[in-house]
């Protein structure tokens, strides 16, 4: 089981994580939390190879994403940058 903490309002790590998924065979959910109470909201990605925990996979949050691979030699990081700040007020 793997979980990425992925909030943030200038980087998109879907399209990274989207290209792990897909390269090592492995079933992926996005979730998103909101607490209102203080404003704030957070995304995970969660990935497993076996079903430990009965999750089901939910690969929509990967439509329309365009893998980002991403190496020790090599991880660009403008294709995964959002300069208007918006990436937070995204769902999916």
């Amino acid at each position: 089981l793997l979980v990425f903490h992925i909030t943030n309002r200038f980087v998109d790590l879907r399209p990274v994580l989207k290209a792990i998924a897909d390269h090592h065979n492995l079933d992926s959910t996005m979730i998103e939390h909101e607490n209102l109470e203080f404003d704030l909201q957070t995304r995970w990605v969660v990935m497993w190879r076996s079903d430990p925990l009965d999750i089901q996979p939910a690969p929509e949050w990967q439509q329309g994403i365009e893998p980002v691979v991403w190496t020790d030699d090599k991880a660009p990081l403008f294709p995964v940058v959002d300069w208007s700040g918006n990436l937070a007020d995204r769902k999916h």
